[in-house]
This record gives structure tokens, C-alpha cells and sequence, in this order.
């Protein structure tokens, strides 16, 4: 079984914190979805030479979206003038660097190139970051993005069991309708539904959706290189952690699936794992919150695995 760095994390966390805290009992998917904002991808532009017209129109094309004047995307824009002593490629001026948000404290760029229309449409959207904004803005639970490894007979029987075990889930996982927390009743959406999709690692249309999710752990690159991987997304975009090669089982999927579907820790986005998708979509004007933002206290990620008795997979 193997598992990149950040699920060991998870799980070896979540297992020193279970039982101290009380969560609330909204799940995690729902409120994530209706009330964790996304965090910025910070986008850098150095230019150190006049801009073309179609740099020009490329740079307002993401001072747009970083205010949503035609689309909404999570970013944060800043020009820098001053070109960078480390640069070792001269030959490129005006340039971006697109970095995950602070927040994750990866500093290295997710990808680097020429500020045009053409690599600022493809950062900003994509045929598959489309359709996921789509199926989770319509409450679909999870996203379930599996990056295909190439071996196309391995990627259809890999996908066909992760069908079968969501199809699993979907049966087994029971919701309440309402519950009662903190002296008021709260709605719970119990519409438990997940989604597959799959990307292949050279889709041209997807260059830059493949990097933010191989760059969002340290190890997916360098160790697991041409293995299949799996991306468990939830909420407005937030990647869980990848499932990767012998470690896309049950057990694993289970183990996302308890997190996902468990209890929510609600006001504290932070202190929970996953690391956001840019994706271009106003989220607050396509969902309508069940809940209100301000309800309840705060806990960490420990009660939240373990939390439904799914059948245990090595029994089946």
C-alpha cells in the first residue's frame, strides 16, 4: 500500500486527536461547500519589458477575474518590475509564476512561463476544472479525479473499481435529515453523490490542472512518477490528499470517505487538510447556504475519521 507524505500525515494526526474534540454534526462536504472561502493562488508578473498588445489584454484579462468583473477566479495578482537574478531563462520577458496559496507554505512555483492570452486562459480554466466546479456546485459530494497512469487496460479497471466501491458508499452512508447543535437545529444536505472523472497526464487542454495536482505534495513527481493517482475533491475545489498506485483501495477510499461525509469542524478551514483548485466560478452566487456561517465552536481533524461503520472491505 502506498501513500504519499501528506496522507501518512493525516492519518498519524487524526489518530492523536481522536476523541479529544467534539465535532458538529454537519458534514464536512456541505460545509466546505457553503462556507469555506477559497484561498488564493498567487500570481506573479514580472515584466521587464513594455508589454505586447496581447500581454496587455492577457494581464487584464486576470485583473478581471481576480475581481470578478466577468468570471471569478481565486487569485491574487502582483506586478513586479524588477526582473530576478534568478532567472536563468532570459530569453522569456514578461513572465508569470503562478504559487499555490500562502497559506500551504509551498513556495516554489506550480509553473512558470510567458504572460499571453493563451497561458492565462489556461491557468484561469479548463475543460475538466469546468465540469468539477459544475458537479460540486450542484452538491455533488465528491469528486473523485483520477489521473490516469497511461496504461489504458490498468486505467479502465482501476476506474471501474473505484465506480464500484462509490457506488458502495452511496448505499451504505446514512445522513440525518436535521440535527441539533449548539441549542439550534441545523439542516444536513443527505443527498450523498459522488462523481468520477479522469484526466490524462498528457491532455494538452489540462497541462496546468495536472500540475496543481502533482505539485500539491512533495513526493507525487519525484517518487511516484507514471502511477496512477487519485484525487478526492470536495467542497469549493479542495483537493483531501492524493491516493496513489497500490494505495487506490478501499481501505484508503473508505478512510477519505469517513473524513469527507464525517463531521465538520466547521469554522476552521485551516486546521483541516486539502489544498485548494483554482477554479474560475463564483461559488457564493451558485450555492445557497442550508446553514447559517456562525454555528458552533471549533475542533480539530481527529473525530473525523472512523466516523460510519462501512462494511469493512477486507470482508466483502
Amino acid at each position: 500500500m502506498t501513500f504519499p507524505t501528506k496522507t501518512w500525515t493525516l492519518l498519524a494526526f487524526s489518530t492523536m486527536m481522536h476523541g479529544v474534540l467534539t465535532a458538529c454534526p454537519i458534514p464536512v462536504y456541505q460545509y466546505a461547500l457553503e462556507h469555506w472561502e477559497t484561498d488564493a493562488y498567487e500570481i506573479t508578473v514580472y515584466r521587464s519589458a513594455p508589454l505586447s498588445e496581447d500581454q496587455e489584454k492577457a494581464l487584464d484579462f486576470l485583473w478581471n477575474a481576480e475581481r470578478g468583473d466577468t468570471t471569478l477566479a481565486n487569485i491574487a495578482i502582483t506586478i513586479s518590475d524588477a526582473d530576478r537574478e534568478d532567472d536563468s531563462d532570459r530569453q522569456i520577458q514578461n513572465r508569470l509564476a503562478v504559487r499555490y496559496p500562502a497559506i500551504t507554505g509551498i513556495e516554489r512555483p506550480i509553473w512558470e512561463g510567458e504572460l499571453s492570452q493563451e497561458n492565462v486562459r489556461s491557468l484561469l480554466t479548463s475543460p475538466v476544472r469546468q465540469r468539477l466546479g459544475k458537479a460540486l456546485a450542484r452538491r455533488v459530494s465528491t469528486v473523485w479525479l483520477l489521473l490516469e497512469s497511461g496504461d489504458r487496460v490498468a486505467d479502465r479497471e482501476l476506474e471501474e473499481m473505484v465506480r464500484q466501491q462509490i457506488d458502495r458508499y452511496e448505499r451504505e452512508i446514512v445522513i440525518p435529515d436535521t440535527a441539533e447543535w449548539g441549542g439550534q437545529n441545523v439542516a444536513i444536505d443527505r443527498d450523498i453523490s459522488f462523481k468520477v472523472m479522469r484526466i490524462g497526464r498528457d491532455d494538452p487542454a489540462e497541462q496546468m490542472l495536472t500540475r496543481m495536482l502533482l505539485a500539491s505534495e512533495p513526493d507525487l513527481e519525484s517518487e511516484f512518477d507514471g502511477q496512477p493517482m487519485l484525487f478526492p475533491i470536495f467542497g469549493r475545489g479542495l483537493i483531501l490528499y492524493a491516493l496513489v498506485g497500490r494505495g487506490i483501495n478501499p481501505w484508503t477510499m473508505e478512510e477519505a470517505v469517513n473524513f469527507i461525509t464525517g463531521p465538520c469542524s466547521c469554522q476552521i478551514k485551516a486546521a483541516n487538510p486539502g489544498t485548494d483548485l483554482l477554479i474560475s466560478l463564483d461559488w457564493s452566487a451558485h450555492v445557497e447556504p442550508m446553514t447559517p456561517a456562525a454555528v458552533g465552536g471549533t475542533v480539530g481533524t481527529g473525530s473525523f475519521l472512523h466516523h460510519h461503520d462501512l462494511a469493512d472491505p477486507d470482508q466483502e
